[in-house]
């Protein structure tokens, strides 16, 4: 390891692992990491502890997920569910568009926008939960 290498290696992560790849596993990987938005390495690692903690027999809501890990792979009905939300906020957004234009030209009132705003904020909770974040008040 380089100096820089060391001094660039988090406290938490003091371990280090080479990998050789062929010329097209490498492509495959740095894709799949470009497509998640994380670097290789963070990939690789996300890839591998998931691997090790499910060949432990762990269930998935016990594995944790490790710093840079790929994301949970979204079900059919989620999928649908969150194709049938975006048309909703696409609607909701170009309400709220049209209704702010009227706004800034004195047309409406500005409290005649709160629902619109509400809409699109619950709409956006619903997407969250989806996508695996907080289930806070959202029920699918």
């Amino acid at each position: 390891m380089s100096d820089a290498t060391a001094q660039a290696a988090p406290a938490n992560r003091p371990r280090k692992r080479d990998v050789r790849f062929s010329e097209a596993e490498h492509a495959l990987v740095e894709r799949s990491a470009t497509s998640y938005g994380l670097t290789p390495s963070a990939f690789i690692r996300g890839a591998a502890v998931d691997a090790a903690r499910e060949q432990q027999g762990l269930p998935p809501e016990q594995r944790g997920q490790a710093a840079g890990a790929t994301p949970p792979q979204l079900t059919a009905d989620a999928v649908a569910a969150l194709n049938a939300l975006r048309t909703e906020v696409k609607r909701a957004g170009v309400n709220l568009n049209q209704q702010t234009r009227l706004v800034h030209h004195g047309v409406i009132d500005l409290g005649r926008v709160g629902p619109t705003v509400e809409e699109v904020a619950a709409l956006c909770e619903q997407v969250v939960f989806l996508l695996g974040g907080s289930s806070k008040g959202v029920a699918s």
